[in-house]
């Protein structure tokens, strides 16, 4: 191909030794060897293709920064293309705000916004530090068993009461378990990309297991929005206020528009919070004399009272924590988008209809932004050594106009859970071989396996 000078020459380009099936086998073997070694060889851009398609991976600040400052209008995220193969991931989040686009995602933003405001999450927080409360007194010296489950099943209620205002152990239950179906659905699916692309009427063994899950979820859920559109009254939970909001023009969400939100809402906020704290309570086991020092703090500022949201900003050792474990292991590793035009990057030309995959893994282990970046380091967030970072070296919640709506709940529901537990719970971790599992979040593989050595008594 010639190209003049002033002309953008194409990306560099990954070799694939065997068209059509080295990168897609390589990726879904081992997504982030994929991406490292990419990045080590080709730099911040390369071109490579996947199953036909074709991709391209940016991995500097700049360029991150710039795709999602313009996403909604240079960019969209491409869902509503990868929906009509990605049989699993349409079926459960439908349209809501991860996978919708234009217009109609702007309005449903704009109708969930107020349900996230900093005040609104913040009365959150007594039912977060309770539950977790309750949780811990049925915990005794000499137990074993894996964080992230135990997590997991925490998260879940607190989901079930801030999202759906219930706590009733018949509904938890139902859509405690659906969503375990949901997302091992998504694993076994997403984790091929060949069994994503069947035809929508193929009816694999997996998709047969999701639509019932999803059958069942959306059972518990219709009960829900029923229940609240009849009830009378102020309710402060998230279906409350969505039930409840009004467009300029005085329209409410549809009930499918309720479903899809709820869904996509509880899935990231669950998925998410129990990775992260299942990575906390791993790390924290490795490091004995950090740990002394989260437990130290947590004793000093909160002088044996429950946690609370006001007190969240002078935990800031546990803070430093939290960010150091969604920089190694973000949630959401890897974020896409598809420019409607050619653009270019760092000279190089990329396609209109490309996608254009960024990855937190990547950029969040650069060391040009970060030194030693592959270790766990709490202490680089108080030393003042990414004081002056760039604000995409660091995107764990991704950024832009579409930036995660739900980053602030997360946040705190994450401090305010490892702060109750650290208050009164020391434990041992069983198992210090654990793996991240890349899927739609960063598992700790196989779990994060501990025993209690004690528990204090009820504050």
């Amino acid at each position: 191909m010639t190209t003049t000078a002033n002309a953008p020459a194409p990306a560099p380009r990954l070799r694939e030794p065997i068209p059509l099936v080295s990168h897609l086998r390589a990726f879904i073997h081992d997504p982030l060897e994929l991406f490292d070694s990419m990045h080590a060889s080709h730099g911040d851009v390369v071109e490579f293709f996947m199953a036909g398609d074709r991709w391209v991976l940016l991995s500097h600040p700049d360029d991150i920064e710039r795709v999602h400052l313009e996403t909604t209008r240079n960019y969209r995220k491409g869902y509503q293309e990868y929906k009509k193969i990605g049989y699993v991931f349409s079926r459960t989040l439908g349209n809501g705000l991860v996978t919708s686009e234009g217009s109609f995602w702007r309005t449903q933003r704009r109708l969930a916004q107020p349900a996230f405001h900093t005040k609104r999450i913040q009365g959150y927080a007594d039912t977060m530090v309770g539950y977790t409360r309750e949780l811990i007194d049925t915990w005794h010296p000499g137990d074993e068993f894996d964080m992230r489950i135990l997590m997991g099943g925490l998260t879940q209620r607190v989901a079930g009461k801030s999202f759906f205002g219930t706590d009733t152990e018949k509904e938890s239950s139902r859509a405690s378990e659906a969503l375990d179906k949901i997302m091992l659905g998504f694993n076994v699916e997403l984790g091929s990309m060949v069994l994503e692309r069947l035809p929508a009427f193929v009816p694999t063994r997996n998709r047969r297991r999701v639509d019932s899950a999803i059958s069942d979820f959306e059972d518990v859920i219709a009960e829900f929005i029923a229940n609240r559109r009849a009830a009378e009254g102020e309710h402060g939970d998230l279906l409350a206020m969505l039930v409840e909001s009004r467009d300029d023009d005085g329209s409410q969400m549809t009930d499918k528009q309720l479903r899809d939100e709820l869904v996509t809402m509880y899935v990231a906020a669950q998925e998410t919070t129990t990775s992260t704290l299942a990575w906390i309570w791993y790390f924290l086991g490795t490091r004995p004399d950090l740990a002394a020092r989260v437990y130290a703090e947590v004793d000093s500022v909160l002088g044996g009272a429950p946690a609370t949201a006001e007190k969240m900003g002078e935990l800031k050792l546990l803070r430093a924590v939290v960010d150091e474990v969604l920089r190694l292991y973000p949630p959401a590793w890897r974020v896409f988008r598809v420019p409607d035009n050619d653009v270019e990057f760092q000279g190089y030309r990329v396609k209109a209809g490309t996608m254009v995959a960024m990855s937190q893994w990547i950029t969040h282990r650069d060391p040009r932004w970060f030194d030693r970046p592959t270790e766990f380091d709490p202490d680089r967030w108080l030393d003042g050594r990414t004081a002056n970072l760039h604000r995409y070296a660091y995107w764990p919640f991704g950024g832009g106009p579409r930036m995660c709506i739900g980053n602030g709940f997360a946040l705190m529901e994450i401090v305010l859970i490892a702060a109750t537990i650290a208050q009164r719970v020391r434990y041992t971790l069983l198992d210090h071989d654990v793996k991240p599992y890349p899927m739609i979040t960063l598992r700790p593989s196989p779990g994060v396996r501990v025993r209690v050595d004690s528990v204090a008594g009820a504050q």
